[in-house]
This record gives structure tokens, sequence and C-alpha cells, in this order.
């Protein structure tokens, strides 16, 4: 476009060569960025200083300059003109000004036929060197714009690649799972299965892919889990069935709804074979009711072996004494043991509880409360003791054996993780139809991260802590469903460092129910 303007000035100005020159800020001097004319490739390579020469003066000053005699004038630069061989001997020189600077300047040498350059030439070359300067300018922004555009494109390109890799990646590893995935978008249509997937549900990828996922499963459970709905507050489903139906295959299935900034995108299936985990636990359970109902009898016996002895023991020493002391102690110990493992059993097989029925009065709870604590001293000699339990605390319906396994595993609980010479409370007071029951501590605490876990079972929730204590992991999961079989809840309140405090319920009885010593036997 420039060779174009400055072909137009050789003809309109009637001109041998006429070139554009912009100011290089950085080293404050005029460059050639366009020529014409029998010289026009030799005087791009030269630069001018700003001041010096005509064009330099132009440019300087930022006023243009008709010189019809550039021989005699002292301003006109000979060193360019002999070092390229082109005598100049009438210029027209313009600035270009652009936002109000100088930017360059616009040169038309050696009028022909010796003619002299006009005013009106002057201002003809005024308009098209600002022309140029615009030109210019805007060709300055392009190569901006393009530079920018070529940027953003690379990393463009860059980012494609990394996402492309990602994508492959995450590919590879669905694919590769054991666990089957099904993804849908915001309108159910599948956008992905993977190959366990495919076996599980027994459809094929193919006609699968871009279907309503309720038109291509055939299972009716599966279907109904999609047709659930699902909220960001509460956006999983988790089931547990037989996939496919009579495989003898347990698969737990987890689905969640996908979301991004509030917005549905989706939802997503991961289907796990856990027909293992299952066997095991039902292997582990027929285990433990195995050998609890072996180790009922002997220690039954035991226990009546050490009463006789514990009723006669005036010929025995003190040694002896202490011995069955020790005995009656471990054997009790043995025996809430085989009953809190034999009651886990019923749980895990989803069979009620065995409850004995029977009204406990304030003193029977004391009377109950007293012993448990007097058992648990044996294995601490610095702990405190505090119990309130009021003298006018209604009668309560309960399973005394049971309601005794729930205050062991608490305050054995709140033994293990108090510090030694630390203070263990048991309290009870009315609230509306029950009976409310706390054992505080001034242990290690819980933190927020473990109270989901509380009361899992087979759970020890300080199994990082220096301080190793020892336990089974059952007793407040026993100690939840024990609570429940009786119509109460539990409850905790707890803080790192300083301790926690369990509560739970149970029902107050009815006249009816305290005239009775003990109710028929349900289960």
């Amino acid at each position: 476009m420039l060779s174009r303007i400055l072909q137009w000035i050789e003809t309109e100005l009637e001109a041998e060569a006429a070139s554009v020159m912009v100011i290089d800020e950085k080293h404050r001097h005029l460059r050639f960025v366009a020529a014409t004319g029998e010289k026009a490739e030799q005087i791009k390579d030269f630069t001018v200083e700003l001041g010096h020469g005509i064009a330099g003066h132009v440019a300087a000053t930022g006023e243009a300059l008709l010189i019809n005699d550039a021989a005699s004038d002292p301003r006109q630069a000979q060193d360019i003109a002999q070092a390229v061989d082109f005598p100049v001997t009438t210029v027209l020189a313009v600035p270009m000004h652009l936002h109000g600077e100088v930017v360059g300047v616009v040169e038309a040498l050696n009028k022909r036929e010796a003619a002299p350059f006009t005013e009106d030439d002057a201002g003809l070359l005024a308009v098209i060197a600002q022309q140029a300067a615009m030109f210019l300018d805007s060709a300055r922004l392009y190569a901006e714009l393009q530079q920018r555009v070529d940027f953003a494109n690379a990393e463009l390109r860059e980012a494609n690649a990394r996402l492309n890799d990602e994508k492959a990646r995450v590919e590879t590893l669905v694919e590769q799972m054991a666990s089957g995935v099904v993804a849908t978008d915001a309108r159910d249509r599948v956008i992905l299965i993977n190959n366990a997937a495919e076996q599980m549900l027994q459809l094929s990828k193919a006609a699968a892919l871009g279907e309503p996922i309720l038109a291509v499963v055939d299972d009716n459970r599966i279907a109904d889990l999609f047709a659930r709905p699902l909220s960001i507050e509460s956006g999983v489903h988790i089931e547990q069935m037989e996939l496919p139906a009579g495989s003898g295959r347990i698969v737990r299935l987890h689905l969640a709804l996908v979301e991004d900034n509030l917005q549905h995108l989706g939802k997503c299936l991961v289907m796990t074979d856990v027909t293992h985990f299952v066997e095991l636990n039902r292997m582990r359970t027929d285990l433990i009711s195995f050998v609890s109902h072996e180790l009922q009898n002997p220690l039954s016996a035991l226990d009546g072996f050490v009463t006789l002895l514990a009723a006669d023991t005036a010929h025995l020493s003190t040694e002896s004494n202490s011995y069955i002391q020790q005995i009656d102690r471990l054997t009790k110990r043995m025996q809430y043991l085989v009953a809190d493992f034999l009651n886990i059993s019923r749980i895990e097989a989803d069979r009620p509880l065995f409850m004995r029925w029977k009204t406990i009065d304030s003193s029977g709870l004391q009377h109950l409360t007293d012993n448990i604590i007097e058992l648990q001293r044996h294995d601490t000699a610095s702990h405190n003791f505090i119990t309130d339990i009021p003298d006018d605390l209604p009668p309560l319906r309960a399973d005394r054996h049971k309601l005794e396994e729930i205050l062991t595993n608490l305050i054995s609980n709140a033994i293990k993780f108090s510090p030694q010479g630390g203070t263990v409370k048991v309290a009870a007071q009315t609230e509306g139809n029950f009976v409310k029951i706390s054992v505080s501590d001034e242990g290690i605490g819980i933190s927020e991260q473990q109270m989901p876990h509380l009361f899992q079972r087979f759970r020890r929730l300080h199994e990082n802590e220096q301080k190793k204590v020892s336990g089974t992991g059952i007793g407040l999961f026993l100690c939840k469903h024990l609570v429940e079989a009786h119509g109460g809840t539990i409850e905790v309140e707890s803080e790192p460092g300083i301790g926690s405090t369990f509560s739970f319920t149970i029902p107050i009885a009815d006249a009816d129910q305290q005239g009775q010593a003990e109710d028929a036997s349900s289960s």
C-alpha cells in the first residue's frame, strides 16, 4: 500500500523519487519503510538522525520544508546522496502527524524537467502524509492484534493439546476401571459408558451413546434410579442390588449429580462389584455368632462356679479371695463382650434384638451404675467418678442387661480417652416422656471430621493418635442400636482437648408397666 502511495506521489508531483520514513523512538532516528526511484533498494539501508538533514529537520520541528535548491541548502544531507550516487536538486518534505505527534516524514525528490515544487504540491503531499500516518498506525495495530491472536492461538493449541492428553488419560482410566461408569448429559442422554458398565447393564456402547438412558436400559431398577429427582443440595443416591438380576453379583450403585457453578450438567453412575466384601461380611457375622454362642455356655458355667466359691470364702486366704474376685470380674467382662457380639450378629442379620423388658427405678439405675463403675475401677486407679442420679427420677422401661451394655461401653470409652486423674460423670434427668442419661469425660474429644463416623461398626476414631487404646471398635455402633431398640436416641457433644458428653434417652414406664416386675419377652 505504501509503495502504491509513493508511486501515486511520483505521478502526481512529477517527482523522480519518493520515500516514507518513520521515527524509531528507541534509537531516536528516522528509518526508511518504503521508497521508489532507481535507488529505492539502496536507500532503505540508511537511517537519518533527528535534526540532521532535511528529513531529520522536518521530523524534529514538525514543519514542512519546500526546497528548490537543495545543493546549496546547508540542511541537505549530502552523505546519503553521494553514497547512492543520486544528486538531489529539489526536495519537498512534510511531517506525518498522528494524535498530535510527529511519527515520520514523507519526501518527494527532484521534480522532473528541473521544475520547482509548489505550495499546491506541498498541500497535496501533506494530505497524503496524513493518510500514510493513519495507514501506518492501522498497520501497527493490526500487527499487534495479529501478534496477540498468534499468541492466543498458540496458547489455545497448547491448552487443546493438554486437554486432549488429559481426556485420553481419563478415558483410558475409565475404560480400565473395574467399576462400571455411565455418564449422562443434562437431558439424560448417555455420553460415556465403559466396558465394565456394558457387561453389568448388558447393553452395547455403540447403541447406547447419544440415546436417553431410560430407553437403552432394560433393568427397571436402574431406570427408576435415574428417574429419581436429584438436587444440588442432595445430589447423591446410593443403592445396592444384584446386577444383573439372578447373577449372584452384588453391585453398589452410586448416582451423583454433575454440576458446575450451580448449573446442572448431567449425572454420573458408578457401579462397584462388592460381592466379595458382602460374602466376607456374611462370613464374619457367622463366625462372630458361632464363636459367641460357643463361648456363652462355658462362661455361664464359669460364672456359676465363681459365684459358689464367692459364697464360701471364710476358709480361704486373702490371696485366694483376690483371685476369685479377679476371675469374677474377668468372667463378667467376657460375658459383656459375648453379649455385644451376639447383638451385633442379630443387627447385621437385620433381625430384631431380643428384649427382656423390666421396670428400673432410680435406686436400680444407681445400683447398676455403681456396679459398672466398680468393675471399671480395676482398669484405672486415678480416674474420679461422679454420679448424679436424682432419687425422684421416674422409673424406666428397659432391658436391664442391654442398658448395662450401653453404660458399660460409654463409661469404658470415657476412661480410655481421658487423661490420668480425669473425671468421668454419669448423670440422669427427666426429658419429656424419657429419662436422659449422659456420660461425660475430660478426654481428648472428637473432631468435626470424625463426627460422621462415630457410630460406624469396627471404626476406631483415634487409631492415629499417639495414645494407643484397646477395643473392638463396635461399642458405639452397638450403643446406637441398643438405644434405638428401646425407642430412644443417642447423641454426642464434644470439643477437642476439652472432653465429650454422650447422652441417650430411655422411655419412662407408664403406670401399668411400673406395677409389673417383668413383662413377657419378645424377639
